[in-house]
């Protein structure tokens, strides 16, 4: 499977998590993972630490791939014109 498709989450580092942002919050709410065989949101997982304690090590797989995020960043030389 596609990395893409297992990792949905394509938001900015200013909008994860954030409780203001509406796209986070549709991103937290939507976003559904098993945990111990039941579905349930991301924003019900991470509320709670025991929705963390119940996962087996194949979900708790899943749950670290839907949130990665990757930050492209430029390097630039000082004093360099």
């Amino acid at each position: 499977e596609e990395f893409t498709k297992r990792s949905p989450c394509k938001l900015d580092w200013r909008e994860y998590g954030n409780p203001e942002s509406e796209v986070s919050n549709a991103f937290f709410h939507e976003t559904k993972m098993c945990v111990g065989q039941r579905e349930t949101s991301l924003a019900n997982v991470v509320s709670t630490e025991r929705g963390m304690e119940c996962m087996n090590d194949e979900e708790y797989s899943v749950f670290e791939e839907l949130q990665v995020q990757i930050y492209v960043g430029k390097f630039r030389r000082e004093g360099r014109g």
